[in-house]
């Protein structure tokens, strides 16, 4: 469905679950709108209109990081893809992010020693939600395979972020100054990784 906000045409994708409250989220710049029941027009709009600041946002977010056809990003930057046949750009971008994806996990074999963590295991998923999951009792952390499209010091963050769950399973202050002790800004870089959630 389209709706108009702010002199502007939004696309919103309805989705019907089984929850008790009305979920909004931003995915490759379509608003997701998660209910428990059909909403008529009227509620969808007043919906968009209660969070038109935050959907503002995610769409400026979407628009500085949405990348045409023959562009990628990588490590928070668009590099341009030569222009060949589309099966080739795809064969490229596949190309760039598997390398992509090795320079993470060499970063988070850096970051392991660094910190004196030993023998974690590393897995990249399709994750919808999350950068990261840690399963402390395996010892096995899960990034999401979009992780390479983020600038270096994200990257180092969810790392960080994922490695300090094995000393503390919770968010709780203490996770949060344990944290501290690793990275620089976190308050920022939680800030700044909000903007990069449209791309999950």
């Amino acid at each position: 469905m389209l709706f108009q906000m702010n002199q502007q045409m939004v696309s919103v994708k309805l989705k019907i679950k089984k929850i008790k409250n009305v979920y909004l989220r931003m995915e490759k710049g379509e608003l997701i709108l998660s209910t428990n029941k059909l909403l008529t027009n009227e509620e969808i709009v007043s919906i968009l209109q209660k969070h038109s600041k935050w959907i503002e946002s995610q769409l400026i977010n979407y628009a500085n990081i949405a990348c045409s056809e023959n562009e990628i990003l990588v490590f928070g930057k668009k590099r341009q893809i030569k222009q060949v046949s589309s099966n080739q750009i795809n064969e490229d971008k596949n190309r760039i992010k598997q390398n992509a994806l090795k320079e993470v996990e060499q970063l988070f074999r850096i970051l392991e020693k660094k910190w004196g963590y030993h023998n974690c295991q590393i897995q990249f998923s399709k994750l919808k939600t999350k950068w990261g999951i840690c399963y402390f009792k395996k010892q096995k952390i899960v990034l999401n395979e979009a992780i390479f499209q983020l600038p270096i010091y994200l990257i180092e963050y969810i790392i960080l972020h994922e490695l300090t769950h094995f000393e503390v399973h919770n968010h709780s202050k203490y996770f949060y100054e344990k944290l501290a002790m690793k990275s620089n800004n976190t308050k920022n870089s939680k800030v700044d990784l909000a903007k990069y959630n449209c791309i999950l």
